[in-house]
C-alpha cells in the first residue's frame, strides 16, 4: 500500500495509538487495573507521563506522516520498549506492567517502520 491509502492507514493507527494515550493521561488507574491488575503499580504520574507522551508523538505523525516523523517515531517507541524491559527486570513486582508497555511499544515501532518503509522520503 502507498500514497493516499498508506497515509491514511498510518493516520488512522496513530489516531488509535493517540487514543490509548489519552486514556492513559486521563484514567490511569483504569488503564493499570484493567491492563496490569496486580497490587503493585506504576505510579500514576509515570503512567500520565507516558500517556501525554503518546497523545504528542501520534498527534505529530497524524499531522506529518512522513518517514522522518515515522522513524523518529520508531526509535522513540524502541526506546520505550528497552526501557521497560530493563525496568521488569529491576522492579519485580511491576513486571507485569512493565511487559505489556514494552510489548505495546515494540508492536508500535514495527508498525511504524512499516509504514516509513511505504512513506515519501521526506
Amino acid at each position: 500500500m502507498k500514497g493516499p491509502d498508506q497515509q491514511l492507514a498510518t493516520r488512522a493507527f496513530a489516531t488509535v495509538q493517540g487514543t490509548v494515550g489519552l486514556l492513559l493521561l486521563t484514567r490511569p488507574d483504569d488503564v493499570v487495573a484493567t491492563l496490569a491488575p496486580r497490587p503493585d503499580r506504576p505510579p500514576r504520574w509515570l503512567v500520565r507521563l507516558l500517556g501525554a507522551r503518546r497523545v504528542v508523538q501520534e498527534a505529530v505523525i497524524v499531522v506529518v506522516p512522513t518517514r522522518r516523523v515515522l522513524l523518529l517515531g520508531a526509535a522513540t517507541d524502541t526506546l520505550h520498549a528497552l526501557s521497560m524491559v530493563a525496568a521488569a527486570f529491576l522492579w519485580p513486582g511491576l513486571r507485569r506492567a512493565a511487559s505489556v508497555s514494552a510489548t505495546g511499544a515494540a508492536v508500535s515501532a514495527a508498525l511504524e517502520l512499516v509504514a516509513a518503509g511505504a512513506a515519501d522520503h521526506t
